[in-house]
């Protein structure tokens, strides 16, 4: 009897195992594009992803010379109550908003992409435990993170948008101060 109690957990055990090994995820980006908008000048980031969607993602720019500098999130900076860096039909796509201000110099850019430890609905599991393969580490909060970084290269600069000067009121108001 014991010996088929035994038998009978290795295989629960087994098979546990195997479905939790179907279900991981491992990370993986491909027909990866850079290009400025036409109708605004930002730059937009795409790629196809095999992580579902709602994925909560972060993609960040780093300056790679003449030093290692970062220089632009696709997050807003109302994370976590605003995310609008997520997968969606298989694809990622993020804007730099903050690069249509700036500019970007032509050269060569890190880019990181990294799954976010905050996942709705479990996306990933809880705390991201579907994750699996290269890239992905557990912080000490027990939450699994993945991290992918490639570079691109820009030919040609996007200039930083023009700002607008401002322009004087045609009428002035009680109290206002001239400088």
């Amino acid at each position: 009897m014991k010996r088929i109690f035994a038998l009978s957990l290795c295989l629960l055990l087994a098979f546990t195992a195997l479905a939790f090994a179907a279900s991981a995820v491992k990370p993986v980006y491909t027909d990866i594009t850079a290009r400025a908008a036409e109708d605004s000048g930002k730059l937009v980031l795409r790629m196809a992803t095999n992580l579902p969607d709602k994925t909560n993602m972060d993609v960040g720019i780093w300056r790679l010379q003449p030093d290692r500098k970062f220089l632009y999130s696709g997050v807003p900076l109302a994370y976590p109550s605003e995310i609008d860096t997520v997968v969606s039909g298989g694809v990622l796509t993020v804007w730099f908003p903050s690069v249509y201000e700036k500019g970007l110099a032509a050269g060569t850019y890190q880019v990181v992409v990294s799954v976010m430890q905050a996942q709705p609905d479990n996306t990933l599991g809880e705390n991201n435990g579907r994750l699996a393969g290269d890239g992905v580490t557990t912080e000490a909060s027990g939450v699994k993170i993945h991290r992918f970084a490639f570079d691109i290269t820009t030919s040609t600069p996007l200039p930083p948008h023009p700002k607008k000067e401002w322009e004087e009121p045609a009428k002035s108001w009680p109290g206002a101060v001239k400088k």
